[in-house]
């Protein structure tokens, strides 16, 4: 079963309806280090990427908690993706991070992030969707702008 934030994220991005803004969560932020990947970059075969994409995402994680687009796209990448191996997956964190996105803004200039939706998301479990839906609404209680 798809959560509600989560069906109602993807109908706002298809139809490209206003969605409700989620209850807020009062928890601050988790560190960009609890992401990194232990114990670094020295198992990885791309050894420097690695290390340089671990300082990068440390700033676009910051970046990101601010609103920035960009950012919080890297950021989703990286969590999906792993990034060099600098970055621990995190496909919950990842979805979430793409639900956030598209309930700030669903408008269809954005079709990479709702393709990304789908590919993040739908590889969740029902446990993995409910766990994402928590995380997106405590994100955007957080982010600058949101009531």
């Amino acid at each position: 079963m798809i959560s509600r934030l989560a069906t109602a994220v993807f109908a706002a991005a298809v139809l490209g309806l206003p969605i409700p803004e989620p209850a807020a969560a009062a928890s601050d932020w988790p560190a960009a280090e609890t992401y990194l990947a232990v114990p670094g970059c020295a198992a990885s075969s791309t050894q420097q990427a690695c290390l340089k994409t671990r300082v990068l995402f440390v700033e676009y994680y910051e970046r990101a908690k601010l609103g920035d687009r960009d950012a919080q796209f890297a950021v989703a990448t990286c969590l999906s993706e792993g990034c060099f191996g600098s970055v621990t997956i995190d496909r919950v964190a990842a979805c979430a991070w793409r639900m956030v996105m598209l309930t700030k803004d669903p408008s269809e200039k954005y079709n990479k992030t709702i393709r990304q939706f789908r590919t993040d998301c739908g590889q969740l479990d029902d446990n993995g969707k409910r766990r994402a839906d928590e995380l997106a609404s405590g994100l955007l209680s957080k982010l600058p702008g949101t009531d």
